[in-house]
């Protein structure tokens, strides 16, 4: 699967985990900000003024609002708790994608850790266990055992 492959699919299965959520997610403005981190990423592939910069922007920026900020809200459930880890994974392996496609020599700290070469496999491992509101945390603890060092 080439990189563009990975990239497309892997965002059709984190939209699709974060409209299962939809009615489970406690603060609608979190979920508004999932929908925008989305069509961020969406963006990415048609407007070249939309960079690998603006999709970490969503990840870890100056203002502090940023969705690796949700699983740990007060009053969310376990569930939402792990929906959020599992698609802030999903950003940052998108994130990685997009610096590779960029042809970036660096990439910023917080997903430097990824295993670039592992994305593929997880995007299968994704296909094959994501059964929305079931397997939510067991993929989340694959990108954490399999994909980052």
């Amino acid at each position: 699967m080439d990189l563009i492959e990975q990239y497309n699919r892997l965002l059709t299965i984190a939209e699709t985990l974060l409209k299962a959520y939809q009615d489970k997610v406690n603060d609608i403005e979190t979920y508004k900000e999932g929908l925008r981190v989305i069509d961020l990423c969406k963006e990415w592939t048609t407007n070249q003024e939309i960079t690998a910069d603006d999709i970490y922007g969503t990840i870890d920026s100056e203002d502090g609002y940023d969705i690796v900020e949700f699983c740990g809200l007060e009053g969310i459930s376990e569930g939402e708790s792990s929906m959020w880890i599992l698609f802030t994974d999903m950003v940052c392996a998108l994130c990685s994608l997009a610096y590779r496609m960029e042809h970036h020599k660096y990439v910023p700290q917080v997903i430097e850790g990824i295993i670039f070469e592992k994305i593929e496999d997880f995007v299968i491992f994704l296909n094959g266990n994501l059964k929305v509101h079931e397997n939510v945390k067991e993929c989340a603890n694959y990108f954490a055992e399999n994909v980052c060092y």
